[in-house]
């Protein structure tokens, strides 16, 4: 099981803290989704900071690439918004509509091989 955990208005409005099982940060998102309707509605617009590690502080900042490779394996998921215009200097900075669009493909967190011929 993995802890997600929401800082600032994602918080407050669904909680502090969740626990899933799940091995990515595209499954979080999808779980967070799943169980919060208006979850993803919360994430348009916004920008946050994704941290994989014990502290949202000192854990791996995830960008757009390692987002889509790094597992999370038995750290925790830290998912901080952040001011627009914000100069606060420490880890990468996501639009929310970026991860919606990984709660909307389904994607995995690293790249499927088929054994499917190509059409």
């Amino acid at each position: 099981m993995n802890t997600i955990k929401l800082y600032g208005a994602l918080g407050k409005e669904f909680g502090t803290e969740h626990r899933f099982q799940i091995a990515s940060t595209a499954e979080a998102l999808q779980a967070l989704a799943a169980n919060f309707p208006k979850f993803s509605d919360k994430l348009r617009g916004g920008f946050f900071r994704v941290v994989n590690g014990k502290s949202a502080a000192k854990g791996f900042g995830l960008d757009e690439t390692t987002i889509l490779q790094r597992p999370l394996g038995d750290d925790t998921l830290h998912i901080v918004p952040v001011q627009k215009g914000s100069k606060r200097g420490f880890g990468k900075v996501l639009a929310g509509i970026l991860l919606i669009g990984l709660v909307v493909s389904g994607m995995p967190s690293w790249p499927l091989v088929s054994d499917r011929a190509a059409p």
